[in-house]
Formats: C-alpha cells, structure tokens, sequence
C-alpha cells in the first residue's frame, strides 16, 4: 500500500498510524511501540487505525502526568 502524502485532516475522526505520528510531532515507530506496550489504543482496518478522541485522551492523561511528577519533585 503506498503512502499517501496528503494533509492531515484537521477534523478527521478516524487517523493512521502516520497521521497520529505527525499530529503528536513523534516518528511512526513511537506510536506503534505506544501501541504494543498498551498506552495507545487503536483498531485494524488493513493497517492501524485511531480515533482523534483516543489521541486527545491520551495526550491528556500524559499532561496530567507530567504535572503531578513536577509537582512531587
């Protein structure tokens, strides 16, 4: 299957392992190690699929976080 360059989206529901990658400004292979240790979630339809609410959700969790350990030290 050939990588489609087209932009990603802004209101899309549905996003690709790639489309996740450049909307958290991290490489590809981040997100998939995310997914196989279980901090992402995502679905199979042919290649990896997630939803923007999982993404926003999780970018949150991790904010939150991030404040409590800079809030313990």
């Amino acid at each position: 299957m050939a990588k489609r360059n087209k932009p990603l989206d802004a209101e899309a529901e549905i996003m690709t392992a790639h489309e996740v990658a450049d909307y958290l400004r991290v490489s590809p292979s981040t997100i998939y190690r995310l997914l196989k240790s279980g901090e992402l979630r995502g679905f199979k339809v042919g290649d990896w699929r997630f939803s923007r609410a999982s993404i926003d959700r999780y970018m949150r969790e991790q904010a939150a976080i991030t404040r409590q350990r800079n809030h313990q030290g």
